[in-house]
């Protein structure tokens, strides 16, 4: 049987600690023998997701399913330009 598990929150605002534990949780959860579509809705996340989480397990194992570094947009400014306008804005009177 599932642990009882509902996400609190959107899967996007885990922890990358977090978000390997749900999907460990989820892949070892249909391997104890749970359908899928069972453990998605009892985890909170779509089918598909739960399925692809099956994807990454059967190509790589568990390491497979460690969060990795998630995109962005670059910054606009570097780190100098940064220290700039943070000194220009604390240190002057306006």
């Amino acid at each position: 049987m599932v642990q009882c598990f509902i996400m609190k929150r959107d899967a996007r605002k885990l922890t990358h600690k977090e978000l390997t534990e749900l999907r460990k949780r989820g892949v070892a959860s249909v391997q104890a023998g749970e359908s899928p579509e069972v453990v998605a809705r009892v985890f909170g996340i779509s089918r598909m997701t739960i399925y692809n989480w099956l994807a990454l397990y059967r190509r790589g194992r568990w390491p497979a399913l460690d969060a990795k570094k998630r995109g962005g947009r670059p910054p606009k400014l570097d780190s100098k330009a940064i220290r700039w306008v943070y000194d220009t804005v604390t240190m002057k009177n306006p």
